[in-house]
């Protein structure tokens, strides 16, 4: 910017609008003057990245073994009603199925079990049940109550309703200890399974209480293994009013049999 046009500009700025401001624009143009005269238009330099050298990322769940449900996984409650048997399935299961340890040594633990031989049940109880995990398992189970689907859409609705699945729309199984490890034969003696006692959580219907129960561990292949769990409880137990229908007269019991069987496949392995 010239300063012939400096002096110009500063002219009509003072004849407009005063000494004032005339003395205020002129500052700012001459600051603009040399900001251009300084600096000049300048061109926009392409992107490099930084040269440093990049930090590794650190997989921390690197032993970490995941479980899903494969699409033979199902729930299943069964209970008794005034007019028969009743039974309701689902097999959208969300988990949540985690052990801390590696897959060598998960096999080489199903490895003894089924090599075992009922005389060696005492010497493996030392070694056999004992599996290195860096950090607790984690077992989380959830069922969506609106995919349980029995032999009467009746009686579904009734059980929806009788659950509040508005309010709490599915039952959840969260693991918190597992009690004891053993092994069970089957009836010939022939083949021993993997049978854990395990407690944790279950809530339903906003109400969450401690269980205990059974579960039988096959491996079906060194990536596939298949879990077999069953309780009782009782509804009002979970503040659930037994479903009823035709005014009271069909009526289902109190005692409700919960059972899982899972069918989980080892990923990432």
């Amino acid at each position: 910017m010239s300063g012939r046009v400096l002096l110009r500009a500063a002219g009509y700025l003072r004849r407009g609008f005063g000494w004032r401001l005339w003395a205020f624009a002129l500052v700012c143009l001459i600051v603009l003057a040399c900001a251009e005269t300084s600096f000049g238009p300048q061109k926009s330099q392409p992107y490099q990245q930084s040269q440093k050298s990049p930090v590794p990322a650190v997989d921390l769940q690197a032993d970490r073994l995941n479980f899903i449900p494969a699409s033979g996984s199902q729930v299943e409650l069964q209970g008794k009603t005034t007019i028969g048997l009743w039974k309701s399935l689902s097999t959208d299961i969300h988990s949540e199925i985690a052990l801390d340890t590696n897959a060598a040594a998960l096999n080489a633990l199903f490895d003894r079990i089924q090599s075992a031989v009922p005389a060696d049940e005492s010497r493996l109880k030392s070694n056999l049940l004992t599996l290195s995990v860096l950090r607790p398992p984690i077992g989380d189970l959830s069922v969506p109550i609106m995919s349980l689907h029995g032999d009467s859409g009746g009686m579904d609705r009734d059980m929806q309703n009788a659950l509040n699945v508005t309010q709490h729309p599915s039952i959840e199984f969260v693991f918190q200890q597992l009690q004891e490890s053993t092994l069970q034969w089957d009836p010939g003696n022939t083949q021993a399974d993997l049978k854990l006692r395990i407690i944790g959580k279950l809530n339903m219907a906003g109400v969450g209480r401690l269980i205990t129960m059974d579960v039988i561990v096959k491996r079906d292949s060194r990536r596939r293994f298949l879990a077999h769990a069953q309780t009782e409880l009782l509804m009002t137990d979970f503040g659930v009013t037994p479903p009823g229908a035709l005014f009271g007269l069909i009526k289902a019991g109190n005692q409700v049999l919960v059972i899982f069987d899972l069918d989980l496949i080892l990923v990432g392995h």
